[in-house]
């Protein structure tokens, strides 16, 4: 929860931020009772719009480092950020590489947590030179869509290796994926 995607910040985010120290200073009970494998699935059920990709397997990957000593202050630390920069404020930033810096983007279209809107809107900033929408998709399309994904990276990682700059689509192999799954 960030300052900037809340309405009224000014009013809002002292509640906000008293119930993130509430959570940190006093969480502990809170945190144990969620840190189980059930709910944990649960939970993830919501970011996640392909709910195969929930398996028992993602769960321990997750769960188990959350099983540690002093994971909950870790938790708390990372929901309690809500001040630093937004991807369109580093992508922004003076100190950001204009150009060998390349950036892509792709997101799920079901995403919950982070507003379409504003991943399209990153196209406007020079590093980005591309967006990629994935339809029925939430909040982690490398989970949800390996296979959507994976060539994507792999483009990505040739346009980077060879310094030629991405229009559209450029790889026939990446294309097809991305038609064949009605992108």
């Amino acid at each position: 929860l960030h300052a900037a995607e809340v309405t009224a910040p000014a009013l809002s985010m002292p509640l906000i931020r008293a119930v993130q120290g509430l959570l940190r200073d006093k969480g502990q009970g809170l945190f144990d009772a969620l840190a189980k494998p059930d709910i944990v699935k649960q939970i993830l059920m919501e970011p996640y719009a392909v709910s195969e990709a929930v398996d028992d397997e993602l769960v321990d990957v997750l769960l188990t480092p959350l099983l540690s000593k002093g994971a909950a202050n870790v938790v708390f630390d990372t929901l309690s950020y809500s001040a630093g920069p937004l991807p369109e404020q580093q992508l922004s930033d003076e100190a950001f590489p204009k150009e060998g810096a390349p950036v892509w983007v792709c997101y799920g279209e079901d995403d919950p947590w982070t507003p379409p809107q504003r991943v399209e809107k990153l196209l406007n900033l020079d590093p980005v030179e591309r967006v990629v929408r994935l339809p029925k998709i939430g909040h982690c399309p490398h989970d949800e869509a390996p296979e959507l994904v994976n060539p994507l990276l792999l483009e990505f990682m040739e346009r980077v290796k060879n310094g030629n700059r991405a229009v559209g689509i450029s790889s026939d192999s990446t294309a097809a994926v991305l038609n064949n799954a009605g992108i």
